[in-house]
Order: C-alpha cells, then structure tokens, then sequence
C-alpha cells in the first residue's frame, strides 16, 4: 500500500466521526444563539440534539482510533449513532413544527383583536361624525349604534345649479339679496332638486348583511359583544378604553388589546395592538 492509499484509508477511517463532530458543534452555536433580526432561538430540544450528536461523534472518533474494534462493539456503536441521529431530527422536526404552530396561533389571535378594534373604530368614527367627540364608553358607543339613526339618501333627482341665485328665487327663501352660489338646501326648499334620506338604525346600516358579505371577518358581529376581546380559547378578555381630556372642550380615546396574543411568550410582545390617541383627538389603528 503505497503513500497515498494510507492517506486515503485514513481520511475514509476518521471522515465521519469528525463530521459529527463538526455538526454537533455547529449545532450547539446554533442552539445557544439568538438570531439578531428576530430575536428567536432555538428550542431546548434543539440543544440537546446538537450535544448528543457532538458525543456520538466524540465517541466515534475514540473507536476508530483503535487499532482493532469488536465486531459487537462497532455494530452496538452503529445502532447508537443511528439512534442518536433519529433523535436529533425529530427534535428539530418538532423544534420548527412547534415554531409555526405557535406563529399560527399568535397571527389568529392577533387577528381576532384587529377585528373587534375596528369595529369600534368604525362605530366610533360614526359617533364622531353625528357629535364632533369620540364616545367616552362602550356603553355610551353601544346606545348609540342601538338607538340612534344614520340618515340614509334614498332618492336623489336634479343637481345644484351652478348659476347664481335669482331675485325671485331669494324672496322665496326670505332673502333680501340673491346668493352667488347656491347651496344644496337653498336648492332643495326652491324645488330644484329632489333629495330623500330615511333614517337607519347606526348598527344596521354599518354592518349590513350587505356590507358584511363584502368583508372578511375573523368573526361575526355582535354589538353586544362590543368591548369583548375574542381569544382562540375562549379566555374571558375586554378591550381597555382610556380617555384623557385634551383641553376644556376635547378628550382623546384610546382603545387598546390586552396582550398576550392566544400563546404568545412575553419576551415576543413589542407592542400593543390600538385605535385612537390621547394626546390627539383620532381614531386611527396602530397597526
């Protein structure tokens, strides 16, 4: 056997042991990092893999090293390997399948926090509309998408006219000079134009089975169930609505999310999900 055929039964003697040994470190870095742009690392059982890889290859460098190795003792080492990798890869299959089962389960119940939050932006922006002021309680938003109207146009005919106002048509209207432009209400007393509006139910006319057959929910809606927050398990949770007076006349509502999100692990919770401001009077999401 010449130079080079003892250098190659060499390298084909130690080539896997070392392998081993390298990926079982590899993997312990890994196991003990922490990834920079996420902040995740891995799984104990991810650790623990690495480390009985690293060992198995320790050992079998140390076998091979030997002059003579049993034939038991080789097949025994072999089982050992082959046992020692199985466990490896089912606890990094389940190290990653865990991972995205609890991705999962926080997206869902984020999403079930972003649906209950803009519905009462919705309701609250509506609220605004009718009184300059965001309600100030769910209670006072509930009366209110219960028991107060939206005026709805049912029927429109003509449009503005654009010329000025005649002397005729300011007498009319009680006017003593004719207006340059005339507006919509001057148009509609004189007759010009036709505009109906019937009043609707807040409640009704925003979430219409119309409007909501358009939308797709993460549940389905329930004004009493307003200040409810909707978990995946079902964990009795309500939204948190503060109020802060901005000056004598204005207040700023702010309606927040109650974390943690379904499982989601403390070290993961950077920012809670919101609407509104109180430092501004606005009702826009955080999100």
């Amino acid at each position: 056997m010449d130079a080079f055929d003892k250098f190659w039964f060499q390298v084909r003697r130690f080539f896997f042991p070392v392998l081993l040994i390298v990926a079982g470190l590899v993997f312990v870095a890994k196991g003990l990092g922490v990834d920079k742009a996420t902040g995740l690392s891995q799984s104990p059982a991810f650790l623990y893999g690495g480390v009985a890889v690293l060992i198995l290859g320790g050992v079998g460098l140390a076998f091979v090293a030997m002059k003579k190795i049993p034939t038991a003792l080789l097949l025994g080492l072999s089982v050992l390997l082959l046992g020692g990798t199985y466990l490896f890869v089912s606890f990094n299959y389940n190290s990653i399948n865990d991972q995205i089962i609890y991705e999962n389960e926080v997206e869902e119940s984020e999403n079930l926090a972003k649906q209950g939050l803009m519905d009462i932006q919705k309701l609250q922006e509506a609220y605004e509309r009718k009184y300059q002021k965001f309600a100030a309680s769910f209670d006072s938003l509930v009366y209110f998408a219960k028991y107060d109207s939206i005026s709805v146009l049912t029927k429109a005919e003509g449009d503005v006219p654009t010329r000025p106002m005649t002397m005729d048509e300011a007498k009319q209207l009680g006017l003593r000079n004719p207006k340059e432009v005339m507006n919509e209400e001057d148009a509609i007393a004189l007759g010009i134009i036709i505009r109906e509006y019937n009043k609707v139910p807040v409640a009704e006319y925003l979430f219409s089975e119309e409007k909501l057959k358009k939308d797709i929910r993460a549940y389905d809606f329930n004004i009493d169930k307003l200040a409810d927050l909707r978990t995946i398990d079902s964990t009795a949770k309500s939204f948190n609505l503060q109020v802060a007076e901005i000056d004598s006349a204005v207040w700023g509502v702010k309606i927040s999310a109650v974390p943690p999100y379904g499982p989601q692990k403390e070290m993961d919770i950077k920012d809670t999900l919101h609407i509104g401001s109180l430092t501004e009077t606005k009702m826009n999401q955080s999100w």
